[in-house]
C-alpha cells in the first residue's frame, strides 16, 4: 500500500487474465451444400448466426429467411425472438446460459 501512497518503488504485480474465450461458438464451412455458416455469441442474451461471405447477396438473405422461418415455426425453448439482417440473424434469448455452444448446434 505504500506504493500506492508515496508513489516509490515498484508497482505492485497485476493478476493474470484468464484466457478469453472467443465469440465463435461454431463454424461450418459448407452447412447442407449450402454456404458457410457462422454462429457467434453477441453478448450475454444474443447469438449472430450469419450465413455465406460478407457480401450482398439475395440468395444468402432467401436462405437466412427461410432458416428464421423454421426456427420460428420450431418454437425452440429459451428464444424469444428472431431479428433478420441481410445476411445474418440475432437470436434473443431467455436466459444468459442459454447462449451456449449447444444452442449453436
Amino acid at each position: 500500500m505504500s506504493f500506492v501512497r508515496t508513489l516509490e518503488g515498484n508497482a505492485p504485480a497485476l493478476p493474470v487474465a484468464p484466457s478469453r474465450e472467443g465469440p465463435d461458438l461454431r463454424k461450418d464451412r459448407e452447412w447442407h451444400r449450402g454456404p458457410a455458416v457462422v454462429c457467434r455469441a453477441d453478448g450475454d442474451r444474443y447469438l449472430l448466426v450469419e450465413y455465406g461471405p460478407n457480401v450482398l447477396d439475395l440468395n444468402l438473405r432467401f436462405r437466412r429467411t427461410c432458416a428464421r422461418e423454421r426456427m420460428r415455426g420450431a418454437e425452440l425453448p429459451g428464444i424469444l425472438d428472431i431479428t433478420p439482417g441481410v445476411r445474418s440473424a440475432a437470436h434473443s434469448l431467455r436466459h444468459a446460459s442459454t447462449a451456449s455452444r449447444g444452442v449453436a448446434r
